[in-house]
């Protein structure tokens, strides 16, 4: 946003100081004497040319940043669907993370399922057609899952290192939920506030 408003008062800077290099020229060939009716058109011409110029940036400007604001607008109702459908699908993780062991451990288990659940539900590409935020948060679980799921390889664990995994898994997902409604809220505000 800021380079967006430096080029505009740069731009209006340009414009502005053109307008007036000109005003100093009519003057000085003013009162030179050499002011003739061919030099008053061409000053006339450069000085509607900067005008037309300006009046055409600033059409064009307001143009593209409408149509902008038109197409978030038009795609909110898909980042609804596309949030509603997420968070369903994380909520899936939530069934596939209590396994039953006996020999192997039950954190690597557990992570290695939920590995699998987000890669057949391709998951990640998900998140990242959302937004930014919900993204950077998701992959946050993913590698956590991934080093419980090393560092838990060949290995029996302890009751406490699976449900310490559960634990923390569940509260991830409750984060990101959190953060989905968030998401939501917002996108519905701006809809609702740009129909006004």
């Amino acid at each position: 946003m800021k380079e967006k408003t430096l080029n505009n008062i740069l731009f209006i800077s340009l414009v502005i100081t053109s307008l007036a290099a000109l005003l100093v020229a009519v003057v000085v060939f003013f009162k030179a004497g050499l002011w003739e009716p061919t030099i008053a058109a061409g000053f006339i011409g450069f000085t509607g040319a900067i005008i037309g110029g300006f009046i055409t940036w600033l059409g064009v400007k307001v143009t593209i940043e409408n149509s902008n604001r038109i197409r978030e607008l038009d795609a909110i109702p898909s980042k609804i669907e596309k949030i509603n459908k997420f968070h369903t699908s994380i909520n899936g993780l939530l069934k596939i993370m209590f396994v039953n062991s006996n020999g192997a451990s039950r954190a690597f288990l557990s992570a290695n399922n939920v590995l699998k659940y987000i890669e057949e539900h391709a998951l990640i590409t998900e998140t990242i057609t959302i937004n930014e935020t919900v993204y950077t948060e998701f992959i946050g679980l993913v590698s956590y899952a991934q080093v419980v799921m090393y560092e838990n390889t060949g290995s029996k664990d302890s009751y406490d290192t699976y449900s310490n995994f559960q634990e923390r898994l569940k509260s991830m997902i409750d984060d990101l939920n959190k953060t989905l409604e968030r998401e939501a809220i917002t996108f519905t505000q701006f809809y609702f506030n740009f129909k006004k």
